[in-house]
C-alpha cells in the first residue's frame, strides 16, 4: 500500500474534513496519541450523492488506524467519530488503482 502525503489535518472531534475528491481504498488516520486499548467508533464518509458509515478501529498501542472506503464513488470528505481516544492529527488517502480525480473533477488518467 503506497500512502500519499497527508491531505488534511483533522478538524477535531466530529468535524468534517474535506478531501481532494477522488476514489480511495483507505484513509490512513494518524492518531494524536496511541490507543490504550482497542477503541472503535463510526466515521461518516461523504460522497457526492451519499453518506456512508464505516467503523474506525484503533488497536492497543497504535498511533495509526485504517478507515476502509468500500464504495467505488468519489469521496469528498470524512467526519471522524466524536471520541477523544480517536482524535486524529492527519488523514492520508490511499488512492484506488483506478486513480483519483483532478481538482477540477476530471479523471487524472484520461
Amino acid at each position: 500500500m503506497n500512502a500519499a502525503q497527508p491531505v488534511a489535518e483533522a478538524t477535531g472531534h466530529g468535524g468534517l474534513t474535506e478531501l481532494t475528491p477522488g476514489r480511495y481504498d483507505w484513509l490512513r488516520v494518524e492518531l494524536r496519541r496511541p490507543a490504550h486499548e482497542e477503541t472503535s467508533g463510526v466515521a461518516w464518509l461523504y460522497f457526492a450523492d451519499a453518506v456512508d458509515p464505516e467503523p474506525l478501529v484503533a488497536t492497543p498501542g497504535s498511533v495509526v488506524a485504517w478507515l476502509p472506503v468500500p464504495r467505488r464513488d468519489v469521496l469528498h470528505g470524512v467526519r471522524l467519530p466524536e471520541r477523544p481516544e480517536l482524535a486524529a492529527a492527519t488523514l492520508t488517502p490511499v488512492p484506488s488503482p483506478d486513480g483519483t480525480l483532478r481538482h477540477d473533477g476530471a479523471d487524472a488518467h484520461g
